[in-house]
């Protein structure tokens, strides 16, 4: 299952080398976006 550990490795969907098609944008990856964003937002501010 190499999905499966590329997907925990990188939490960004984002095209694999593989060639193998995203996952779907799920609520734990918007989350996770957000929180990025906000905490790179605050950080900079």
């Amino acid at each position: 299952m190499a999905t499966v550990a590329t997907t925990l490795r990188h939490p960004v969907v984002e095209p694999s080398p593989h060639g193998s098609r995203p996952d779907p944008p799920t609520a734990s990856h918007l989350q996770f976006e957000r929180r990025r964003s906000f905490l790179s937002s605050g950080r900079r501010r």
